[in-house]
């Protein structure tokens, strides 16, 4: 058992109660434990108590309590051995995993601390996480435009970054060339038409194929809390450009809304233009984005911060042929009153007219 990569105790414990229909309660009831100590051992945080290994024994007799204290001594064994391989204490190992909020990256792997260390080795380099230099693992892009939301952790955001584009290497498919010219063609006579798509499938399907057809590669990944990162464009050291999106808002629109937005960092050539050590500039120009994507959809029709009445709303989408739906997050956006244009109210309600 040595030469095999073990799973943690409480994975193996879950297996178990998962194959008999064990509950979380039911183990901690008959271990005489809470149920956070139970919740602790699933996630790797303590050894297994010898309560536990007796309370498991006594709901399925044929898992004995010598077996899986043994286990658990062998795993332990285990884990020390490759933090020590990594120059790692325990706490460090816990720091590393919080600070890079590795168990919401990588949930599969949430209940063995070292895979998730492994894991983020591979993506991020040992020096940079222990070090917690996330800047290093940007020095390969030639450009990045970020689309986010306030109170965002600049930190997380970037880990979130890194993670997201080292995914799409390995799962975009190739595509053709990206022409500029042909780009600008494709965006001006495509585009909106494709952006009716209601729901999120089919606005995800059109949304690659559009990128697919126009030497662009498209990737989407779930978001991190704190990284409140809507979107962003990407320009690699070969001059390859991905645009990568995130499910911070659950919200259609407000996924063609990013995309538009992603679009037009491309269309205007800022992936080479703009002073990315300058925070202003770049904050500026994100701005100027945005009103560049409202205009995109509206025109001059909603240039005032107010609050747009559910008639001149649907007006102004028939007027500009424009998707009612996006009109309305508009809308929501200018009046800066969310209570009187949410999304689970009125943007949804929309779709129906």
């Amino acid at each position: 058992m040595s030469n095999i990569k073990m799973i943690s105790t409480g994975q193996m414990i879950q297996t178990f109660m998962e194959a008999n229909n064990i509950t979380i309660a039911e183990l901690a009831e008959a271990s005489n434990v809470s149920s956070r100590t139970v919740y602790r051992l699933f996630n790797d945080e303590i050894k297994v108590p010898a309560n536990i290994a007796e309370g498991l024994h006594s709901l399925i007799d044929e898992i004995s309590v010598s077996f899986v204290l043994e286990y658990d001594a062998k795993y332990q064994y285990q884990k020390g051995k490759e933090q020590k391989e990594y120059n790692l204490s325990g706490k460090v190992l816990n720091e590393v995993i919080s600070r890079f909020q590795l168990k919401k990256l990588f949930p599969e792997l949430a209940n063995d601390k070292m895979a998730l260390f492994k894991k983020a080795d591979d993506v991020f380099g040992y020096q940079n996480i222990i070090n917690y230099d996330i800047d290093n693992c940007m020095n390969f892009l030639s450009s990045v435009q970020f689309s986010k939301a306030n109170k965002s952790d600049d930190f997380i955001s970037k880990v979130w970054l890194v993670n997201a584009y080292s995914e799409a290497i390995d799962n975009i498919e190739s595509s053709v060339d990206f022409n500029h010219d042909v780009f600008i063609t494709n965006f001006e006579n495509y585009i909106r038409k494709i952006c009716f798509a209601s729901s999120i499938d089919i606005a995800m399907f059109n949304m690659k194929d559009f990128c697919s057809k126009n030497g662009l590669d498209f990737y989407f990944r779930a978001s991190i809390p704190n990284s409140r990162i809507k979107g962003v464009t990407i320009k690699d050291s070969n001059g390859k450009i991905y645009i990568i999106l995130s499910d911070l808002f659950k919200c259609v629109e407000n996924l063609w809304l990013t995309f538009i937005h992603e679009l037009l960092h491309i269309k205007n050539n800022d992936l080479d233009s703009i002073d990315h050590n300058n925070g202003d500039i770049v904050a500026e120009n994100e701005k100027k984005i945005d009103e560049e994507v409202i205009e995109f959809f509206v025109g001059d029709c909603m240039n005032e911060s107010r609050e747009y009445s559910f008639s001149e709303i649907l007006d102004i989408a028939e007027k500009e042929k424009a998707p009612k739906g996006i009109v309305a997050e508009i809308a929501r956006y200018r009046s800066n009153i969310y209570n009187n244009y949410s999304i689970n109210s009125l943007i949804h309600y929309f779709k129906e007219y």
